[in-house]
């Protein structure tokens, strides 16, 4: 799994928006920031993490030209997020 620090660097610290994560599976402290390229064609990459310890859930990657999406889970978390997929009748791809 990547580390909040190989994201920053990787989206250039360019941040376009954050909020808190809505779902429960990763627990209450979960937060999600975006990084926008700024082209309506182009992409955006997110990371969900815990605000207190800084540990990756996941980090997704959409292709808007590509029409792709892209998602990682980290392994110690990814049942209880099948399980929440489940539960919120939501089919589990990175294009929901």
């Amino acid at each position: 799994m990547i580390t909040l620090k190989q994201f920053m660097e990787t989206c250039g610290y360019r941040i376009t928006e954050g909020s808190e994560y809505q779902w429960q599976c990763f627990g209450h402290r979960a937060y999600s920031l975006d990084s926008w390229n700024g082209d309506q064609n182009g992409h955006t990459l997110s990371i969900v993490f815990d605000t207190d310890t800084q540990e990756v859930y996941q980090v997704l990657a959409y292709d808007y030209a590509r029409e792709r999406a892209y998602r990682m889970t980290n392994p110690a978390y990814k049942a209880e997020f099948v399980q929440e997929c489940e539960n919120r009748d939501v089919l589990d791809m990175a294009w929901e």
